[in-house]
């Protein structure tokens, strides 16, 4: 019985903000959301803060360049993965063992040892301020 409460309370504390912003988020102009009493249902719920909000904010292409940029890095890892993989695993070459090596001790870096030096290749590329080069695909 203890579990489900412990539960219930995570979960009201995980979910709760959620739902809060939610219902702030369907408040029509009229309502006071920094009342000092505040209210969690919408007296007059409206869908017009969405629409204003992609009218002034380009979500739509946010969105749309969110998923471009993680099929790349999908295909992008899924292909270099295989090719990788049956490299390591089929083909009998000197240094084998070496780059399987440098492969396993490239996972135990994290993401900020290398990020200076993916900059200034990005750069370099001349694809700084592009969608090419602000996706960043981790392994």
């Amino acid at each position: 019985m203890a579990r489900y409460v412990t539960l219930l309370g995570v979960l009201a504390i995980t979910i709760g903000p959620l739902l809060w912003e939610l219902a702030t988020s369907l408040k029509s102009k009229a309502e006071d959301v920094y009342a000092a009493t505040p209210s969690f249902v919408p007296q007059h719920p409206t869908f017009a803060n969405y629409a204003e909000v992609a009218r002034t904010i380009p979500v739509w292409q946010f969105a749309t360049n969110s998923l471009i940029v993680a099929a790349l890095c999908v295909v992008g890892n899924l292909i270099g993965a295989t090719i990788a993989g049956f490299a390591l695993a089929r083909l009998k070459f000197r240094g084998r063992r070496l780059v399987f090596g440098l492969f396993l001790s490239t996972l135990v870096l994290p993401g900020e040892v290398t990020i200076i030096s993916q900059f200034q290749t990005v750069v370099n590329l001349g694809v700084g301020n592009t969608l090419l080069g602000g996706s960043r695909c981790r392994r």
